[in-house]
């Protein structure tokens, strides 16, 4: 089967965390600067829109056995969202944990995923009040299942994808500035990860653009989003600095990426079409769309629900 890359849908703005939910056959993302929730359904290629009216939504996952509730990140807050999956607004919106405020600027959630024992795990970074962010100010955090907060290690900037093998044990995490993959031990009762050590570097390889969103597929590589360099890299992680390959996207902005579909070989992959520190939001219909590639030979996992 040869390689393909379809358009799904267009006119976004800033699209994160691509979530394929297998119980809906659905894929759901927020687009942070539209403010609002998606998803959008392979089999009837149905798409719809909700308008959330929260400032910087970065992620919306499902909660296990309900199918219309939702843990979603604005601001510094993460909350349950009641949504039917095909209205143009959410029906309620209950606040379940916050960050603390800190002095002259705001903690804001960054990239999101629940692991595979149904715990969310995100960086969150500081944004200043006059604009811009704070560098190696971020952290990491997880959710534990009794909603308290656990703290793991700061000193982040724009903490961003996320992955895990439950086979090795081995955590996977990015610090976009940082133009690296790191990996972790990790043990998944215990919500502890150990030994981080530096897997890949973007510039090591020449690799335009910096690390954004991050998947796994079966075989245990990983695929990584280019945000500024127009493409998707696939790693080895059983190596150092072992680059499989890379997938040239008509975008320029890569955000995130999941696998999906039926079999699990569907790679749906965000791109971004917004202003980014000096550089001007990038021309074209081919930038600001969610993107679908077939043809790859491999296929992932689902997204896991998280437990509340």
């Amino acid at each position: 089967m040869s390689r393909q890359i379809e358009a799904l849908v267009t006119n976004l703005k800033l699209p994160e965390a691509p979530f394929w939910d297998e119980e809906t056959q659905s894929l759901y993302f927020v687009d942070t600067n539209d403010r609002a929730i998606h998803r959008y359904s392979p089999h009837d290629k149905f798409h719809v829109r909700a308008l959330l009216g929260l400032t910087h939504s970065t992620f919306a996952i499902p909660i296990e056995n309900n199918n219309n509730k939702y843990v979603i990140s604005h601001g510094n807050k993460l909350s349950i969202l009641t949504w039917d999956g095909k209205s143009e607004r959410g029906q309620n919106i209950q606040v379940l944990s916050s960050l603390d405020e800190v002095p002259n600027g705001n903690y804001i959630w960054c990239d999101g995923k629940v692991d595979p024992t149904g715990k969310l795990w995100a960086g969150a970074m500081i944004i200043k009040t006059m604009g811009g962010f704070e560098e190696k100010t971020g952290t990491l955090y997880n959710l534990e299942l009794n909603k308290q907060i656990k703290r793991h290690f700061n000193s982040l900037t724009i903490p961003n994808g996320l992955a895990w093998n439950s086979v090795t044990n081995k955590f996977y995490f990015i610090d976009s500035p940082t133009r690296r993959i790191e990996q972790f031990d990790y043990d998944p009762e215990a919500s502890v990860i150990t030994n981080r050590i530096r897997l890949f570097t973007f510039d090591d390889h020449n690799i335009p653009g910096a690390p954004d969103g991050m998947t796994i597929d079966k075989d245990g590589n990983l695929w990584v989003t280019c945000f500024g360099g127009g493409m998707i890299i696939k790693i080895d992680p059983s190596k150092k600095e072992c680059l499989l390959e890379k997938i040239t996207l008509p975008a320029q902005q890569v955000s995130s990426l999941v696998f999906g579909g039926k079999n699990l070989d569907e790679l749906y992959v965000t791109t971004a079409k917004v202003q980014f520190g000096p550089e001007p939001a990038p021309d074209g219909p081919e930038n600001g769309v969610l993107y679908k590639i077939t043809g790859l030979g491999c296929s992932g996992f689902p997204g896991v629900r998280i437990k509340i």
